[in-house]
């Protein structure tokens, strides 16, 4: 199928909130339409309980179903024979967090995360901890840990091996103003492919050096977000993303 041509593509996403005093219940919806051959739905939903003023608890279940292109690989777990990669990916995922405030001064929020592309990924699982240090009314420090990994007792059913990942994550925040808040932050990643038909493991790491940036006004808010990033392998790249919202 050719990606060429005059094709469209429109976005609509519904999101609510509901909350019943401690309880708080969220929803959201996501799909494209269009042209475009690729497809792409969401949903979300979310349940957070306030169990105190220090301590909150929460679960979200998130689906997406999404169309692919028609590709093939080599199968190397069967003797490089040609396949064909699924057209429709389905990738369902469960986040469970906890929050503790210690105090006005310092908080962190665990989260434990189970999720899977059915038709071609094993399980996966990952930990993360993310704490944040107040130093004063206008400025902060934030420090995140991750490890995400897959399930190698799963048969492999695609040309990549099984995935694991490491990172850490300190970033510089700073309120400017009630409207503008900045952050300046560095990053290390460490992910790793294990290839148990070559008993083999590459590695691939990068450092990124972030910066942050959200305006928020009466009725609209604008957040703009980059990265530049070194990789081990002596690339480099930048990723990008700007947006505007408005307020109803």
């Amino acid at each position: 199928m050719s990606l060429g041509g005059n094709l469209s593509e429109s976005n609509l996403s519904i999101d609510h909130v509901a909350s019943f005093g401690a309880h708080i219940f969220e929803i959201i919806a996501a799909t494209n339409f269009g042209t475009t051959p690729l497809r792409k739905s969401n949903l979300s939903l979310a349940y957070i309980n306030k169990i105190n003023s220090t301590n909150t608890w929460g679960v979200t279940f998130a689906s997406q179903k999404q169309n692919v292109p028609l590709n093939y690989f080599q199968n190397p777990n069967l003797s490089q024979q040609p396949e064909a990669r699924p057209q429709e990916l389905d990738t369902h995922s469960l986040d469970f967090n906890f929050e503790h405030i210690f105090s006005e001064k310092f908080k962190n929020r665990f989260e434990v995360n189970f999720g899977q592309r059915i038709q071609d990924r094993p399980l996966r699982y990952g930990l993360s901890i993310k704490n944040i240090f107040v130093l004063n009314d206008s400025m902060a420090v934030r420090l995140d840990l991750g490890y995400l990994a897959e399930n190698r007792s799963e048969n492999l059913k695609s040309d990549l091996g099984y995935q694991n990942s490491n990172w850490i994550e300190t970033k510089w925040i700073h309120t400017f103003n009630a409207y503008l808040n900045y952050g300046l932050g560095y990053a290390v990643e460490i992910n790793q492919e294990y290839r148990p038909w070559s008993n083999s493991t590459e590695q691939l790491g990068n450092d990124q050096l972030l910066l942050d940036l959200n305006y928020s006004a009466s009725t609209w808010n604008f957040i703009f977000s980059t990265a530049v990033v070194k990789y081990n392998t002596g690339q480099t790249g930048t990723n990008m993303k700007a947006g505007v919202g408005w307020n109803l």
